[in-house]
């Protein structure tokens, strides 16, 4: 839970999964099936509140994290998450270039790079989220990622 609340940059976390298996079949063409983390932000907005669904890739290795495995994570995080963090000790610096990866900094416990919003699959995400409801997420989180709730009318 330490990364998912270092990253401040989608509200605040309000639910986190480990090992949270991302699609409701597997994909054997998919590099991974269970994501590392997978957190639910909220974000509070003028006019009501909004959820994020974030997924993050722990690779705690000594060696760098280049392009080729940060893309073959973002292909399949990417479907169902609408922002995707790799967390590592050391990165390529290819991977500066590329805006719909974030990084996480393992060794400084911080966002070092931004990522840019993904479009999930609607349904792929819907479905994580009614799983996670089924763990103790709260209920009214909204599954659609493309509705936030009009508080400011209710």
């Amino acid at each position: 839970m330490v990364i998912a609340e270092s990253i401040k940059e989608h509200g605040t976390p309000i639910h986190v999964e480990k090992e949270f298996h991302m699609k409701p079949v597997r994909c054997r063409k998919d590099v991974c099936y269970y994501g590392d983390i997978l957190a639910i932000y909220e974000k509070e907005r003028q006019k009501g509140r909004r959820w994020y669904l974030v997924g993050i890739e722990v690779k705690d290795w000594k060696v760098k994290v280049g392009p080729k495995l940060a893309h073959e994570y973002l292909s399949v995080y990417g479907q169902v998450c609408e922002f995707f963090y790799l967390a590592a000790q050391k990165f390529s610096s290819k991977l500066l270039g590329h805006p719909s990866i974030g990084l996480f900094s393992l060794e400084k416990m911080e966002v070092v790079k931004k990522p840019k919003y993904l479009y999930p699959n609607e349904n792929l995400r819907r479905n994580a989220v009614k799983r996670m409801k089924k763990s103790g997420l709260k209920e009214d989180v909204i599954e659609s990622p493309y509705q936030t709730t009009l508080d400011l009318f209710m």
